[in-house]
């Protein structure tokens, strides 16, 4: 909500206290970072990434590609117990694939715009 994008869906108020959120939840992240904690998200991160990233933001970016996806896949496996089935692609395991046209470590933003790098969703061994 705090991209360009979004720029003229919030009213002032509603924007203020989104930023406010903001500010807090990259707040939250830092300090999680800095005790070495261990912390599951998804959209949380990958948001605060990707909203803090661009210049106009003076909060600077918080995760690195590889943190983000680790918090994605094989964090929230080894912190339910599951990380002998799922979070990493190899014989034995589950996966949901996701095929880009370039490699998100070199460059996250891809997954920002799935319209126009996002080949095709692997789920259940479906294509779809």
């Amino acid at each position: 909500m705090a991209s360009d994008q979004f720029s003229t869906f919030l009213g002032p108020e509603n924007s203020r206290k989104n930023a406010e959120v903001l500010y807090k939840g990259v707040e939250a992240i830092k300090i999680a970072q800095s005790k070495k904690s261990k912390f599951v998200t998804a959209l949380i991160c990958w948001a605060l990434y990707m909203v803090t990233k661009h210049k106009s933001s003076a909060l600077g970016k918080i995760q690195t590609a590889q943190e983000v996806l680790l918090s994605a896949t094989v964090t929230p496996a080894e912190m339910n117990g599951l990380d002998d089935k799922l979070g990493q692609i190899k014989p034995g395991f589950f996966a949901d694939l996701l095929m880009m046209n370039s490699n998100p470590l070199e460059n996250i933003e891809i997954l920002d715009e799935p319209e126009t790098n996002l080949l095709l969703v692997m789920k259940d061994g479906r294509i779809y």
